[in-house]
């Protein structure tokens, strides 16, 4: 598990979302298959846009 991920995983589990998801998409950024950052991108956007949320999930599916 890279390092950056993990910050990003350590926040969310600590309710800190909005940095979490900040983190997410950085490693996206680098790596658009990430499935790890795509899956917990998507579980952190879930309420606020449920869209994007599927738009993750299909994501992973498809790697």
């Amino acid at each position: 598990m890279n390092t950056t991920f993990q910050q990003a995983f350590t926040l969310h589990q600590q309710s800190e979302v909005e940095q979490a998801k900040l983190l997410y998409e950085d490693i996206l950024q680098n790596d658009p298959n990430h499935f790890d950052a795509l899956h917990k991108l998507g579980v952190a956007v879930t309420d606020e846009d449920p869209s994007r949320a599927v738009q993750c999930t299909w994501a992973t599916c498809a790697n």
